[in-house]
C-alpha cells in the first residue's frame, strides 16, 4: 500500500490525507528548525545582538509550528480522529517521500488498516 492510498478506503479520505500531510510537514519543520550559531569573532555586543536575533528567529518558527499543530489537533478532535504513527509498518515508500508516515482516523480504523497491511504480506 502506498502512502497516498492508505486513507482511500475510509470516509473523507481527502481530508485525512491533507491532515496527515500537514502533520508530517510540521514534524519536518521542527526537525529543520535549528538555532543558527553566532560566530564569536565579533565584539561582545555584536555577538549578543546577533545571537539574540538568531534565538528570536528560532522561537518564531517554533511558535508557528506549535500554532499549526494546535489547529490540526483541533480538527482531529472535532472529527473524533487520532494521529497514528505507522512508520514501522510495511507500507511502500514512494520516490522522494520521507520516512515518517501518519494515519488519521479512529482506533478501530487504525486496526482495520493494519489488518489489511498484514494480510497482504
Amino acid at each position: 500500500m502506498k502512502e497516498t492510498e492508505m486513507h482511500r478506503s475510509f470516509p473523507l479520505w481527502e481530508i485525512r490525507e491533507l491532515i496527515a500531510h500537514d502533520i508530517r510537514q510540521t514534524y519536518y519543520m521542527e526537525f529543520e528548525n535549528k538555532q543558527a550559531t553566532t560566530p564569536h569573532d565579533a565584539d561582545i555586543f555584536t555577538y549578543i545582538i546577533e545571537d539574540s536575533k538568531n534565538a528570536i528567529k528560532f522561537h518564531q518558527q517554533r511558535i508557528k509550528i506549535a500554532e499549526l499543530r494546535k489547529g490540526l489537533q483541533m480538527v482531529l478532535a472535532m472529527r473524533g480522529w487520532e494521529e497514528f504513527d505507522i512508520s514501522d509498518e510495511n507500507i511502500r515508500i514512494e520516490p522522494g517521500q520521507k520516512l515518517y508516515l501518519t494515519f488519521i482516523g479512529t482506533a478501530a480504523e487504525h486496526k482495520e488498516l493494519l489488518k489489511s497491511v498484514y494480510s497482504k504480506k
